[in-house]
């Protein structure tokens, strides 16, 4: 056996090694898919692994949700939550989630159908486009303060004003010619643990792997008169959608400021679109700022992140969902 074939042999066991550690160990990103009715999401039945923050194994169900499987129907009194990251919630245990915690508080099935980077406006999409596989008797729909950039991104799906009116305009996805064969490539790389660490960690150097920050570590942008009229616009359709919404607000928490909400102007702008469009408003803030006053502990973070900033960890998603239980609780939720 000559030198070259020895050392690709031995290249090949090493690299299969390493990808098998980084997929277990480090983690691995889900294969993305696109929808042309709501935009991204990850692929059906596919393990998931997260280790950037907290550290968590999970699996999509069929539509590709960090979750089991969605009957169709529903069991009697379900409740559908819909969100971005910190309902998602990747980097706890599913049984810590705020999802899975809540169900536990009220007796009910909730069904997570959140995911890392999206807003209202997939969140609307997403109802709009799968519930005639699903009717729950209510919805949660989570909103954080970096939605309001969100709402108006060209790079995601946004409100546009056609003709007069608003409407949703979804991103073009298909690329072509050279950037088409850099995302093949990207395809092909991202399907490697190995491969899809090393791009993060060069991301992360290089600093763009972050994306402009999240869960707690996130700027706030102020939002504008078309933010407001957007939200508004939103929050309508998807209580036409499903007339028992209710809206949850979580903040963006500076705790050694003493331990206030970094978007307040955005809270502020949901509460008023939810007032206006007729929806129940459940403000997370002052229940997570006694949390962290009782325990002087922050509720975002984790052991490999900066303390106060992150996504929530355990005890962030059981003082939500301990909020959430009492609304439900009081009533106030009958249909």
């Amino acid at each position: 056996m000559s030198y070259i074939t020895r050392f690709a042999l031995q290249l090949a066991v090493a690299l299969g090694v390493l990808e098998i550690l980084c997929r277990f160990g480090l983690g691995h990103k889900p294969t993305l898919r696109f929808d042309p009715r709501y935009d991204r999401l990850p692929a059906a039945n596919q393990p998931v692994v997260e280790a950037l923050e907290g550290f968590s194994r999970g699996r999509t169900n069929e539509l590709g949700n960090l979750d089991s499987r969605m009957p169709s129907p529903l069991p009697p009194h379900a409740i559908l939550a819909m969100g971005d990251s910190l309902t998602e919630a990747r980097q706890v245990r599913q049984a810590e989630r705020w999802t899975d915690r809540l169900s536990q508080l009220t007796g009910r099935r909730v069904y997570n159908t959140g995911h890392t980077g999206w807003s209202p406006v997939n969140a609307l999409e997403y109802l709009q486009a799968e519930k005639q596989h699903f009717v729950a008797e209510h919805v949660v729909l989570q909103v954080s303060g970096n939605d309001i950039d969100d709402l108006v991104a060209e790079k995601r799906p946004h409100v546009v004003v056609t003709d007069g009116e608003l409407a949703i305009k979804l991103p073009k996805r298909k690329k072509a010619g050279f950037a088409a064969k850099i995302n093949q490539v990207k395809e092909i790389v991202s399907k490697s643990a190995l491969g899809g660490n090393v791009i993060t960690a060069g991301l992360t150097v290089l600093g763009g792997g972050n994306e402009g920050g999240g869960g707690n570590a996130q700027a706030c942008s102020s939002p504008s008169a078309f933010h407001a009229m957007a939200a508004a616009w939103l929050l309508g359709k998807i209580r036409a959608e499903h007339n028992q919404t209710v809206v949850v607000y979580f903040p963006v928490l500076d705790y050694y400021g003493g331990c206030y909400d970094k978007c307040a102007t955005a809270g502020d702008l949901f509460r008023s679109a939810a007032s206006v469009t007729g929806l129940p408003f459940i403000d997370a803030t002052n229940a997570m700022c006694v949390r962290f006053w009782q325990t002087r502990q922050p509720l975002n973070g984790f052991w490999n992140s900066m303390p106060g900033t992150g996504h929530l960890n355990s005890d962030g998603h059981a003082v939500v969902a301990q909020l959430l239980a009492d609304y439900f609780a009081s009533g106030k939720a009958a249909p």
